[in-house]
């Protein structure tokens, strides 16, 4: 799997499957989330209100856009609250998405990570720590499991981080 990282404005026109969003124990939606909640009659704010999605870390929240809306998916990512968002959490908030996002076929995502409130570190470093996260997690041996399904095997091929200000 290959992790790349590319300005907030660049993937704000970019086309991908799949778009992820961290989203705290508040449930506030960044910036360009609220964007395609607006453009979707509200499909990310009803997923927030409903079901047992709370923010809390490890919690996950796919939900599938209607036509005409960039992203074929939306996942939420929970993230608890900004200030206990450490590196070790960062790299876990990147290394969980892997295995969510295998399991549907995605086979691109672009992670938006927007400013987080209460975030103790930069976003530059809360970005490299996802995305390591994320390649730590893409690992699998398979070198003699010659008789695996279609079906079991990754089908994540890139992880992109978007962020203001990307080259840091």
């Amino acid at each position: 799997m290959k992790i790349h990282f590319t300005d907030l404005a660049a993937a704000k026109t970019k086309q991908d499957a799949v778009l992820v969003f961290p989203v705290a124990e508040d449930k506030k939606l960044p910036s360009l989330a609220q964007a395609i909640d607006k453009q979707s009659g509200g499909a990310l704010s009803r997923a927030l209100s409903s079901g047992r999605f709370s923010g809390k870390p490890g919690q996950h929240a796919v939900i599938v856009m209607p036509e005409g809306i960039k992203s074929d998916r939306v996942v939420l990512a929970g993230i608890g609250s900004g200030d206990k968002l450490n590196p070790l959490a960062q790299e876990n908030l990147g290394g969980a998405l892997v295995p969510v996002l295998n399991g549907s076929g995605a086979k691109s995502i672009t992670f938006v990570l927007d400013d987080i409130k209460g975030l103790k570190t930069s976003l530059p470093e809360a970005a490299a720590r996802i995305g390591h996260g994320a390649y730590l997690r893409s690992y699998h041996f398979d070198k003699y499991h010659t008789k695996k399904k279609p079906e079991d095997k990754p089908t994540l091929a890139s992880f992109t981080v978007a962020l203001e200000n990307a080259k840091e």
